[in-house]
C-alpha cells in the first residue's frame, strides 16, 4: 500500500487509493501518514521560513469552545472524545508553521458541519474574526444538516474533495 502519484503537476495532485482496506482504521491511517508526509515534504521545500507562532488567550477560549461543541461526540468506531481528533488536527498545523487563526480553525474545522451549520458558523466569526470563520466553512462538508442526513457520506466527502481542489486558499487546504 504505497502512494503513487497521478498528476505530476505540483498544483494538482492525486493519490492511488486502491490499496487501502477501507474498514482497517489501520490502513487508512498508514495510507494518510504516507501522504501527509509527502505534502509537508514538498511544502518543506517552498514555504517561507515562517516565526513561531505564539498560542494566546484566543487560542485557550477556541479549546474550551470546540471541546464544549463536540463534549458528547466520540470517534467513530470507539470511545475516544471527539475533542482528540480535533486537538490533533490543530497540533499538525501548528507544526507545520500555521497562525494562531489557522490552529483556531483546526480546532473548530468540523464544528459547522457537525453542530449547527450556519449559525455556529456566525458564532464563530463573532468570537473568532472572519479569517477563522473563512477557513471553517471551506472545511466543512455541509451547512445544512438535512442535506447531510440524506445525501451518502462518499458521495458527500468527494464533493468536499472537489470543493478543496478548486479552492485557492491553500491554508483552508492546510487545516483540511
Amino acid at each position: 500500500m504505497g502512494i503513487q502519484e497521478n498528476d505530476q503537476s505540483r498544483s494538482r495532485r492525486s493519490f492511488d487509493v486502491s490499496g487501502i482496506d477501507w474498514d482497517d482504521e489501520a490502513s487508512i491511517h498508514q495510507w494518510a501518514r504516507n501522504v501527509w508526509t509527502l505534502v509537508t515534504n514538498e511544502w518543506g521545500n517552498h514555504m517561507p521560513e515562517t516565526p513561531s507562532t505564539v498560542l494566546t488567550d484566543e487560542y485557550t477560549k477556541a479549546v474550551a469552545y470546540a471541546t464544549d461543541l463536540h463534549a458528547s461526540q466520540r470517534r467513530k468506531g470507539n470511545t475516544i472524545p471527539y475533542a482528540a481528533h480535533l486537538l490533533g488536527v490543530s497540533s499538525l498545523v501548528l507544526e507545520a508553521g500555521g497562525t494562531q487563526s489557522e490552529a483556531i480553525a483546526g480546532l473548530l474545522h468540523d464544528a459547522v458541519e457537525d453542530c449547527g451549520g450556519l449559525p455556529t458558523l456566525e458564532v464563530i466569526r463573532s468570537r473568532f474574526g472572519d479569517r477563522v470563520a473563512e477557513i471553517v466553512l471551506a472545511c466543512s462538508d455541509s451547512t445544512d444538516e438535512d442535506w447531510k442526513r440524506t445525501v451518502g457520506y462518499w458521495e458527500r466527502k468527494q464533493a468536499y474533495l472537489d470543493h478543496l481542489e478548486s479552492t485557492a486558499d491553500e491554508r483552508a487546504v492546510l487545516v483540511s
